[in-house]
């Protein structure tokens, strides 16, 4: 929705302190983002803004910083929820929902659209501030800003240590040959270290970034592949952290491994065998 269609919207910008922050590798990182508010008059929106179920006067969005995720609460009237509406979530680079940079929801029971933002990881610094964005769409293809969007978030504290160095390699889990029946497995071995060479034991596993593609291309060409399987990072509180590879697809394949994408480490081909017939 826009001026132009008889909504009153006042803009409010307010700059906090942009201090920059610096890690050992000298990258400037905004330690807080801009805010922009932007506040809908609902009495003027109301009568032009309907969805399915009535007509939408009232949608804000809050962040949940210890769960991660951003809330629209819909509603109407004296703050009767409204559900099925469809709420558009867009993140800045310094985040992703779901592995991208927006989302379309709709709105529970309880007048709610809910997504779960995964902030970046900054090597040296810890989680990323982001800015998030919330849209309500009518199903006449109208829409609205939420209260409070866009929303400059701030996440936990959580450090992330300095690790210039990293390592992978993979090995059967078992035995060889490792079959393509989406029970073998490899096993991935990500070792990470300090810049005094000393282990580290304590890297968050949200940090640790491992993707696997098709070994018969070159490493810099190589694009992720989805046919490899890849569990949840384990630390093993030695400075090493594992993962488990399995596939139904049989073929020869890489992985790497990156700590808040910044360092990186490739390992040699493994291969998935072809079940015998």
């Amino acid at each position: 929705m826009t001026p132009s269609q008889g909504c009153i919207v006042t803009r409010v910008r307010l700059i906090l302190g942009a201090k920059p922050a610096f890690g050992w590798h000298l990258r400037p990182i905004a330690a807080v983002a801009l805010i922009s508010l932007v506040l809908v008059s609902t009495s003027s929106c109301a009568s032009n803004f309907t969805a399915s179920n009535g007509p939408v006067t009232a949608a804000s969005i809050r962040y949940d910083a210890p769960s991660g995720d951003a809330i629209v609460a819909v509603s109407q009237g004296a703050g009767t929820p409204v559900p099925g509406v469809l709420v558009t979530f867009v993140v800045d680079s310094g985040a992703t929902i779901d592995g991208a940079g927006s989302r379309t929801v709709t709105t529970n029971v309880q007048g709610l659209a809910i997504v779960h933002v995964v902030p970046r990881m900054v090597l040296c610094i810890g989680l990323q501030s982001f800015t998030v964005t919330a849209i309500v769409i009518a199903p006449d293809g109208t829409s609205m800003a939420a209260t409070g969007s866009p929303l400059a978030a701030v996440p936990p504290a959580i450090p992330v240590p300095c690790v210039p160095w990293v390592m992978v390699d993979v090995a059967p889990t078992v035995e060889t040959p490792v079959y393509a029946n989406g029970a073998d497995s490899w096993t991935g071995t990500i070792t990470l270290r300090d810049r005094d060479s000393n282990p580290v034991i304590d890297a968050p596993a949200s940090a640790i970034h491992i993707t696997v593609a098709a070994s018969d291309v070159s490493t810099t060409d190589a694009a992720p592949t989805t046919v490899v399987t890849i569990s949840p990072v384990k630390n093993n509180g030695d400075g090493t952290y594992t993962v488990q590879l399995t596939s139904t697809t049989p073929g020869s394949y890489i992985v790497t491994a990156a700590y808040a994408d910044e360092g990186s480490s490739t390992s040699p081909p493994f291969i998935f065998t072809a079940v015998p017939s």
